[in-house]
């Protein structure tokens, strides 16, 4: 090593105060560099530090003759000279010395003074000479090399910089300089560059690799960083080179203790760490003095930490042999934080009789005086603290300011919290600009901290739990600021994580309180019984009492002790409260009192006013609710006089107004809540609480608006316009809430953008949406807005501008792709899903479809991050309804398979989930697979028995099995439940026609009507009237209830198109009256030509709802239609549509259009096209969906079969038929028709007599065919009854009277 680097290292022992290393560093340089003025200036400083001050003198005597070290020389003696017994005279010389001297200094001379003072400590002198160096050289190496080092030493954030900048130049100069090095690596750890102080780190390791120096400060530069397992690494790195290295050590003790919280792994370290100390530096009272604080502060109260550490005080005493003052005040302070009493005391008074005017001994006696507690002792404390309080009525010191704070907290609990508060700011700035590390913590005090966070939390915060305050939030207590900064240097510490979570929870902040617990329980305390009992406490404070209640059960397995605390059993209380057991409630309420100190005759509780509080409101409100209303105003009584003066008292007073509410006392609760006034604690609280009762008791909504308006006028700033706003909104006046958010937002809020969101949300309210639109554009410019960019979108959404929509969504999910914390993942998927919603209604099904597959993987992410919280299940079930969606999107593009693993996928989440279930159930009915459609039924009906859609779908699948009976029968134990029911009725209706027992329909229908009451028929019944009347034959009477029906938007769409097959009804025989259509206009007086215009009006009103079923039915009739008119050139469209239909690939089998093409046919006369198209789906499997068409396509085969003389074939097809439709008049006139030519008399009639029953009896046709059928089979009766019935409808009916009625008579009479 040169001289320069031998400085450096000395100079970096000193800054250790290893003063016995920085001597024998000096040595070894001086035995190298023999003639080095400067070596030899340190050698006297060492000497100075470790008491040798004649050597020190002697030294610097020899130096006085040499030009450029006569003044540093003259410094050195005078340094040596303020310790030592010397004349007056003497020290009075030296100073005019130097005075004559620093006159004709050069340069160097006063840089080597500044040294010198510098590491004397006198770095306010050490710049004055500085400055002078500086101004004859500027640019001088050695003067920028001090000048660094001083401004270092001042620690102001711009001494920093300028420090760095005069390392910068003196490397320039000389890249090698070790204490530029090093003064540059402090400079950049200062200043947070971590990287850049570890770079010129690791050139020195590399540099000097024997030496630990380098080690070291790279170690204490990753302390800084907090990377701890790269400390650990560091230091078995120090201890290979050096196995008793102190920083090592140390390091080591101090990651154990502030990193894992693990005092008894720390102690032994601590132990070695001590024994090395008094080894190394075994006089060195100034070290042992800074690691005694240091390591008492982060023992936070440990015994076995804090008796070594006072062992260690003794053994230095005894070996020092000397009085040292501030030695036996911090043993004071050790045996004080022991709870040693008496040698705390002793060793105070032996301080004092050292040095009387030591503040710090003064300070700790009055501190015992108050740990004894005794009346007596408690007021010579405070007489104590006063006297110090006026000799430094500003004072800075922490300790005095707390214990001013303890004695004076019972009586004037403002002051103390002033006290109190102004001792953590103290803490709070001492702490900045310096870097994380052993100062850093010795400027914090963490033991101090702690002292001063319980007492402040024995005081209620800002905000107190139940208090339920809306709007921005306030600005930390300096006591939490303190707990936070505590917490962060200190991570293993549970009592500093529990404080702070205690300090969060009394500022209402639950979340951030269980996040602290839940990493306290996971990671540095499982077994913690105290953390298990806050986290109750918090969640019986959020109403989440089950939670609270497992919690309180965890926590007394780990620890019996909790069930002496008050506060378990203020929880308790309060779950069985909200269980209903007010009983259990009271007793666990009154145990609580009596634990906490707050019963009997000397009262004196360790409880926070703010808990003291709750408790008192838990059992008056306990009582009130049993209606023990005397007990209860009793005890608002006492806790009145218990919490006087304290600001909770607002609180009782606000749950005095609670039990008048409950007594029926309005104006007495009105007036309670009235003594709160503004300036006072929960007026807030209490004014909102008026404004409720005027609002919900008084019904007075202009009272309710006046009480926000006077919060504003009182407390003006955002939250309470935010209130206003919300209080406007809630009696429906958005303009008015508009303008008090305005003025919220015009305060900058912190909570700007939940304010903006409600903005938003009253404009849309105020239908001001272009200026809603408008809004929100500006607004979410802004970071952090993602929830008023939802909001935006929904706007678009509203108003229809899809497009906008998408692109605002679209842009947002962009623009936050890669995050993936948890709160992110939420609002993603409520994103995904908005996006989705708008693709389906701008019509993009399919880009819904993959939206939706994206927001499912989101969730599945989302679940997996919330792990065991309780609101997974919840999420669980979002999960279940996006595949939901999912399947139904799929169904709606016919990807069949697809949508039944989405629902398949939704049950996996959602076992039972009714909607799931029916849905498959469903799409297995479209996809005729009956079977799975059954079992899925079958699984539904288990979970909800009384389930109508399952019941009806089970009917279903039995009529489609052709099990008419079965399905009849699960209809009418449907319509017993609720006769009306109207999907099962008109069901019901189809299958009794199919089945031919329709006798007791009418008496299902009166069932309905005597269940709906009279004056309220509803338009399903209507519908179920006029399908009975339409399969009955009772046409006019079908087309007038249908016509009821058609406005409705559940029965509407099938009454129009049931009234439009009415219409179009081929058979030219039965008359339909003009009453059906309610058409004045007499132009259309033939009925057919007015039941097509009808029919034409009917297909202009239908609305097809885009499903591909309603289309092709819309389609379908559409042609019927054309058809029906039996024009030509209608025909020939229709057969022309009919065949487009039919030859897309989808409807290739399907009856309908096959339908439409033969019934074209004939009416074009091409009986054989007819035929060759009926043929090919005569041979179809009957199904609900095409029953209809099916049955038209066989009668009308059967009917051209007939025509053709091939009745067998007919017979078959007609046997089809009534198998399928049992009531079908045209199939049982056609099989009368056949037997009749067959001769079969009596067969025809049994056939007609079925048609004519079918029909109502108004076919008059086959009344006629009846009647001469009967006449044939010689039935006179019979023929002369249908003859009556013929008559009666038409008494001119053609022939019927002659050919048939008077032969009848007369055969009788004959």
């Amino acid at each position: 090593m040169d001289e320069a680097e031998h400085v450096a290292l000395i100079e970096w022992y000193y800054r250790q105060h290893y003063y016995n290393g920085m001597l024998t560093q000096v040595k070894q340089a001086c035995d190298a560099y023999p003639n080095s003025e400067r070596l030899k200036l340190l050698f006297c400083l060492a000497n100075i530090f470790v008491g040798k001050n004649h050597e020190a003198i002697k030294e610097s005597s020899t130096m006085l003759n040499y030009a450029d070290v006569t003044l540093p020389a003259l410094l050195v003696q005078s340094v040596a000279l303020v310790d030592g017994e010397v004349e007056r005279s003497t020290v009075t010389q030296i100073e005019n010395r130097i005075r004559d001297e620093r006159r004709k200094a050069s340069c160097i001379s006063l840089c080597l003074a500044a040294s010198v003072l510098l590491l004397s400590r006198q770095a306010d002198k050490a710049k004055e000479y500085v400055d002078r160096a500086s101004k004859m050289k500027p640019m001088n190496i050695n003067v920028l090399f001090t000048k660094g080092w001083l401004e270092l030493s001042l620690r102001s954030g711009t001494d920093v910089q300028e420090a760095g900048n005069s390392f910068d130049f003196v490397l320039k100069e000389e890249p090698r300089n070790l204490g530029a090095l090093l003064g540059s690596a402090e400079t950049k750890q200062r200043i947070g560059d971590y990287p850049g102080a570890i770079l010129i780190l690791n050139s020195l390791i590399v540099r000097y690799p024997k030496q630990p120096f380098p080690l070291i400060e790279k170690m204490k530069c990753l302390l800084a960083a907090k990377d701890w397992e790269q400390v650990l690494e560091m230091v078995n790195r120090v201890l290979t080179i050096e196995s008793n290295n102190l920083d090592g050590i140390k390091a080591s003790s101090m990651v154990t203790l502030c990193r894992d919280g693990n005092p008894s792994e720390g102690l032994p370290q601590l132990q070695l760490f001590l024994r090395n100390l008094l080894l190394a530096e075994p006089k060195n009272t100034v070290l042992l003095i800074e690691n005694l604080r240091l390591f008492s502060d982060i023992a936070f109260q440990d015994h076995g930490i804090l008796l070594e550490l006072a062992r260690t005080a003794e053994k230095m005493l005894q070996a020092t042999s000397s009085s040292n003052a501030e030695l036996m005040a911090e043993l004071g302070n050790l045996c004080a934080a022991l709870g040693n009493v008496k040698d705390a005391e002793r060793w105070y008074k032996n301080t004092i009789r050292t040095d009387p005017s030591s503040f710090v001994a003064l300070l700790g006696l009055a501190h015992c005086q108050l740990l004894q507690g005794s009346t007596e002792d408690l007021d010579q404390a405070r007489q104590q603290v006063e006297i110090m309080m006026e000799i430094q009525p500003n004072s800075t010191n922490v300790q005095l300011l707390f214990i001013s704070a303890k004695i004076t907290s019972k009586e004037n609990s403002i002051k103390a919290l002033g006290h109190l508060d102004t001792a953590a700011n103290i803490l709070l700035k001492n702490c900045e600009g310096f870097p994380y590390g052993y100062e850093y913590l010795s400027k914090l005090k963490p033991g101090l901290c702690l002292e001063i966070a319980k007492q402040r939390l024995m005081h209620s915060l800002n905000k107190s739990p139940m208090s339920d305050e809306l709007g921005s939030a306030v600005e930390k207590e300096p006591s939490v600021r303190l707990l936070e900064r505590l917490v962060e240097a200190c991570p293993g510490s549970s009592v500093a994580t529990l404080l702070l979570s205690k300090a969060r929870m009394q500022s209402s902040d639950y979340e951030g309180a269980l996040i602290l617990l839940r990493r306290l329980l996971d990671t540095v305390e499982p077994s913690n019984a105290q953390a298990h009992l806050l986290m109750a406490q918090i969640l019986a404070y959020q109403g989440k009492y089950q939670l609270a209640s497992q919690n309180l059960e965890v926590g007394l397995s780990y620890n019996f002790k909790i069930r002496d605390e008050p506060i378990y059993h203020l929880i308790i209380g309060m779950v069985q409260r909200e269980a209903g057991d007010l009983q259990n409630c009271i007793k666990s309420c009154q145990t609580a009192m009596s634990l906490a100190g707050l019963t009997g005759a000397n009262r004196k509780s360790d409880m926070s006013t703010s808990d003291q509080a709750t408790l008192y409101l838990e059992l008056i409100a306990a009582y009130s609710k049993t209606r023990r209303f005397a007990e209860a105003l009793a005890l608002i009584d006492e806790a009145k006089t218990n919490l006087a003066g304290t600001t909770e008292l607002g609180r009782i007073t606000i749950g005095t107004a609670e039990i008048y509410l409950d007594i029926g006392e309005l104006e007495n609760a009105i007036s309670c809540l009235r003594n709160i006034h503004p300036g006072q604690s929960y007026y807030l609280q209490a004014h909102i609480r008026l404004a409720e009762i005027n609002l919900n008791y008084k019904k007075d909504r202009q009272a309710f608006a006046k009480c926000f308006r006077e919060l504003v006028e009182h407390c003006p700033g955002p939250k309470t316009y935010s209130m206003l706003g919300n209080a406007y909104m809630s009696i429906q006046e958005p303009e008015r809430a508009i303008e008090a958010y305005e003025q919220a937002l015009s305060q900058n809020p912190i909570n700007k953008a939940d304010i903006a969101n409600k903005m938003g949300k009253a404009l849309v309210k105020a239908h001001q949406y272009v200026k809603a639109i408008s809004y929100y554009k500006d607004i979410v410019k802004q970071d952090n807005c993602a929830a008023l960019k939802l909001d935006l979108a929904k706007l678009y959404m509203k108003m229809k501008q899809y497009d906008k929509a998408e692109a605002t969504l679209v842009q947002e999910l962009q623009d936050k792709r890669g995050e993936s914390d948890i709160l992110n993942l939420e609002m993603r998927g409520q994103e995904l899903l908005l996006l989705a919603k708008v693709r389906e209604k701008s019509g993009n099904i399919r880009g819904a479809l993959a939206t939706l597959k994206e927001a499912k993987e989101n969730q599945h992410r989302y679940i997996q991050r919330l792990a065991v919280s309780p609101d997974v299940a919840d999420q669980k079930h979002m999960l279940a309804n996006i595949c939901l969606t999912m399947a139904d999107y799929a169904s709606t593009l016919r990807n069949y398979d697809e949508a039944i693993v989405y629902y398949k996928e939704a049950l996996a989440h959602k076992p039972t989930d009714v909607n799931a279930l029916l849905s498959l159930a469903k799409l297995y009915m479209q996809m005729n697979n009956l079977d799975r459609c059954a079992q899925n039924c079958s699984i539904l009906l288990n979970a909800d028995p009384n389930n109508e859609a399952a019941s009806v779908m089970m009917a279903d699948l039995a009529f489609r099995k052709v099990d008419f009976d079965t399905a009849a029968f699960h209809f009418r134990q449907l319509l017993l439940r609720q006769p009306t029911y109207w999907t099962a009725l008109a069901r019901l209706i189809e299958v009794s026609r199919r089945t031919g027992a329709m006798d007791d329909l009418d008496e299902w229908l009166q069932r309905a009507q005597i269940a709906m009451g009279i004056g309220n028929i509803e338009a399903g019944f209507y519908y179920c009237a006029g399908l009975l009347d339409w399969r009955t034959g009772k046409l006019n009477s079908a087309l007038r209830n249908f016509n009821f029906a058609r406005r409705d938007p559940e029965w509407g769409q099938q009454a129009i198109y049931n009234m439009i097959e009415i219409c179009l009804d081929p058979d030219d025989d039965t008359t339909l009256s003009n009453e059906a259509f309610n058409d004045d206009d007499t132009e259309y007086q033939d009925s057919r030509t007015m039941a097509l215009r009808t029919a034409y009006r009917l297909l202009q009103e239908l609305n097809p709802k885009g499903s591909p079923h309603e289309e092709l039915t819309h389609k379908l009739l559409s042609n019927f239609f054309l058809l029906a008119t039996k024009q030509k050139s209608n025909i020939e469209k229709a057969l022309q549509d009919c065949t487009a239909l039919a030859s897309q690939e989808t409807l290739r089998d399907h009856v309908g259009p096959a339908l439409g093409m033969a019934t074209a046919h004939i009416l074009l006369k091409q009986t054989p096209r007819a035929r060759n198209h009926l043929k090919r789906v005569s041979k179809n499997v009957w199904t609900f969906e095409d029953a209809e068409y099916l049955e038209r396509c066989w009668l009308l085969l059967a009917d051209i079969y007939v025509q053709s003389s091939k009745y067998e074939l007919a017979n078959e097809l007609l046997r089809r038929v009534l198998q399928h439709n049992a009531t079908c008049v045209r199939a049982h006139e056609l099989s009368g028709y056949i037997a009749e030519k067959d001769q079969n008399y009596r067969e025809a009639a049994a056939r007609y007599g079925q048609a004519w029953k079918c029909g109502g009896k108004t076919k008059l046709s086959v009344g006629y065919k009846l009647a001469y059928c009967c006449l044939k089979a010689k039935v006179y009766a019979d023929a002369i009854e249908a003859c009556n019935e013929v008559l009666k409808q038409n008494t001119d009916y053609p022939r019927i009277r002659k050919d048939i009625l008077e032969k009848c008579i007369n055969n009788l009479r004959t």
